[in-house]
């Protein structure tokens, strides 16, 4: 499994199963993760590679970030935020739901 910093992955095991991170550092066989509320930057947690879905989304500035020590829990948040809306979107286009942006009164194509 190829993973990378800035990455986004979803736990497959453990008391945090379900739940979204993004990695922040690579160890030889655990990763440090970071999903800016319950594990921020500062005490990121260490999974084994082995428990996590990766996803292919690589965020050029979160890696940036990272690089030169300069992620904060905020930007981190907001990724992982943009991320799940990204993902609700593509699920109910792929079950054939017409997207709607919250208004009143929503018509089906």
């Amino acid at each position: 499994m190829d993973l990378k910093q800035g990455q986004l992955v979803k736990s497959k095991a453990g008391r945090d199963k379900g739940r979204l991170y993004i990695i922040i550092g690579l160890e030889k066989d655990r990763v440090l993760l970071s999903d800016g509320r319950y594990r921020p930057v500062t005490m990121p947690k260490r999974k084994n590679a082995k428990h996590l879905q990766p996803y292919h989304n690589v965020d050029r500035e979160i890696k940036e970030k990272i690089r030169h020590r300069k992620l904060d829990d905020t930007v981190v948040r907001q990724y992982i935020k943009e991320m799940i809306s990204v993902q609700e979107v593509q699920k109910d286009n792929e079950l054939g739901n017409s997207f709607c942006l919250r208004i009143s009164s929503c018509e089906s194509a």
